[in-house]
C-alpha cells in the first residue's frame, strides 16, 4: 500500500464531478450544491471547459448583501 506521497495527482482525484453549465440560474447551482452538500460547483461552458467554480463561501456572502 503505497503512501499518499508516493501518490500522483490522477490517482488521487475524482472523476464523478457535479458540474452545471455557465448559463444555469444560480438557484439551481445552489440547490444543487445543497442536495449534494458540496462546499464548491464547478462550472463548465457549452463544450464542457473548465470556467470555474462557484464557492458556498461566495453564495453566502452575496446572499447577504441582497
Amino acid at each position: 500500500r503505497r503512501t499518499l506521497r508516493e501518490k500522483t495527482a490522477g490517482e488521487v482525484m475524482r472523476t464523478d464531478l457535479v458540474i452545471v453549465g455557465e448559463h444555469t440560474p444560480i438557484e439551481e447551482a445552489v440547490s444543487l450544491m445543497i442536495d449534494k452538500r458540496l462546499k464548491r460547483l464547478p462550472v463548465v461552458d457549452a463544450e464542457g471547459r473548465f470556467r470555474g467554480l462557484i464557492r458556498r463561501e461566495m453564495v453566502l456572502r452575496a446572499a447577504l448583501q441582497d
